[in-house]
């Protein structure tokens, strides 16, 4: 079978940033400027963006709530998921007045561009002008998880869970930190570890489907495949449109050798997130084991061209030319290469048949 982190996703389940906005004593202030406080306040990011942009333009602000201004309608960008104008917002905003708000806000839309060292170097600003901002230092371990997952530093899965610790250690009825803690153990192996994070985190939130998902996930990696499937069931009654669920939905299908039914949850993921390279290269394993080599090749190709540090989309391309032609070497190289254990190896096992890729 396919590695088992071949669906794993890392989004992390970032949550929209949250802004602890001090208004008094910031000067001229208008029904515009009010408008677009109150939204932010109730958290109507969809209503801020025009009243912001109204007092903004009107030029009548005092540096400290044009500054202010600014920042909510970045953080109304990034919740529409427009990176590029709300970092331009949030630039604007801390060249006016920097805070630990604006830098956290920033950092949480460089995570979203996957510029990870961007992002960290305005979690750790953000944490120096307040060293207990709870969102930071999660969304700071969010960063390392996600960097982890590239397979870039070898110490960030660790440095996350510190970060998740501390972040609940601050605040411990954060559902997103016990959820996102959950996640990092599942990724080093502590199935139950992450079981209990999970739940906890479900606890305190039973909406959250982001953490159904995960623990899904560590119950799979248990050898629990009914508790996990009955995991994400509830995940995609609670979202139908989580794009990771049934991604990890199809890999229990795999398990069963329901593989129809696995085709079918990688189409619907790769509807609702056609950047989802993880989705292409497991479909990829889909066609391959249907014996489409060249759809399989085509989503290999797609996933690859998607995230080019996608280390298993090289190790599935190198299996398959392996099949075909007795190549797939260099393929298999980068996968080793890219693999996030950082061994010089990766392996590829499915019913008794292991493709093993490193110098050994």
């Amino acid at each position: 079978m396919a590695s088992r982190r071949i669906i794993i996703i890392f989004l992390c389940a970032v949550p929209a940033a949250l802004l602890a906005f001090t208004v008094s004593k910031i000067g001229w202030r208008s029904a515009d400027a009010d408008a677009c406080i109150d939204a932010a306040r109730s958290n109507s990011w969809d209503t801020a963006i025009e009243p912001c942009t109204r007092a903004i333009d009107s030029r009548k602000l005092s540096d400290k709530l044009h500054a202010l201004a600014l920042e909510i309608r970045g953080v109304a960008y990034l919740n529409r998921h427009d990176t590029d104008r709300a970092i331009a917002d949030l630039d604007a905003s801390i060249a006016l007045r920097p805070t630990a708000e604006s830098f956290s806000n920033r950092g949480t839309a460089y995570l979203r561009q996957r510029h990870y060292d961007y992002a960290l170097g305005d979690f750790d600003r953000a944490l120096q002008m307040e060293p207990n901002y709870a969102s930071a230092i999660r969304n700071r371990g969010a960063t390392y998880l996600a960097r982890g997952g590239a397979g870039f530093h070898k110490d960030d899965y660790a440095n996350a869970i510190k970060d998740f610790e501390r972040a609940i250690g601050l605040d411990p009825s954060d559902a997103s930190a016990h959820a996102q803690l959950g996640l990092a153990l599942a990724l080093t192996d502590d199935s139950d570890g992450a079981i209990r994070a999970l739940g906890e985190a479900i606890r305190l939130d039973s909406n959250n489907a982001s953490a159904y998902v995960n623990r899904a996930l560590a119950y799979a990696d248990k050898g629990d495949p009914e508790s996990a499937m009955q995991d994400v069931e509830t995940a995609i009654t609670l979202d139908p449109n989580q794009a990771n669920a049934y991604n990890l939905r199809a890999k229990l299908f795999l398990a069963k050798d329901e593989i129809d039914h696995m085709m079918d949850d990688l189409e619907e993921a790769i509807r609702l997130d056609p950047a989802f390279a993880a989705a292409y290269t497991n479909r990829g394993f889909g066609f391959q084991l249907q014996g489409d080599f060249d759809k399989a090749l085509s989503d290999y190709n797609k996933a690859i061209a998607l995230q080019p540090d996608y280390w298993l989309a090289y190790l599935h391309r190198g299996d398959l030319e392996h099949l075909r032609s007795g190549g797939g070497r260099g393929d298999c190289l980068e996968a080793a290469r890219l693999n996030p254990k950082q061994d010089g190896t990766a392996t590829l096992s499915y019913k008794g048949r292991t493709f093993f890729c490193g110098s050994n």
